[in-house]
């Protein structure tokens, strides 16, 4: 019984990661559509293609506290983010780990029969 309510406290445990990567899938097109279907970047960077565009100023982009303001520069690379990335990523990294438990869980119920 009680291996049985760990089985159905992890489905609800996926469950609620999957609405967490939602919530960031969410707020990523929010500020993708309210910008143009561009995605606004805050870098002195002038970027070159049809994808993102760059501001220095929150006051030149809708929605600028989801846009992709995290990040660092590095000597050849500029590395952005914005908090639905991080939403997205933490939700699928905690869904393999839960993904894994449940295997691991079945196996062990293969095992003992």
């Amino acid at each position: 019984m009680e291996n049985q309510l760990r089985k159905i406290e992890l489905k609800q445990d996926r469950n609620y990661l999957f609405m967490i990567c939602l919530l960031g899938i969410i707020s990523n097109y929010i500020v993708f559509s309210s910008n143009g279907f561009l995605m606004p970047v805050k870098t002195d960077y002038e970027f070159k293609n049809n994808m993102y565009f760059n501001y220095i100023n929150n006051s030149e982009v809708k929605f600028w506290m989801l846009s992709d303001i995290i990040g660092f520069e590095t000597e050849n690379y500029i590395i952005r983010f914005s908090l639905g990335d991080v939403l997205i990523i933490m939700g699928l990294i905690f869904w393999a780990i839960v993904q894994i438990k449940m295997v691991r869980r079945y196996k062990n119920e293969i095992k003992n029969k």
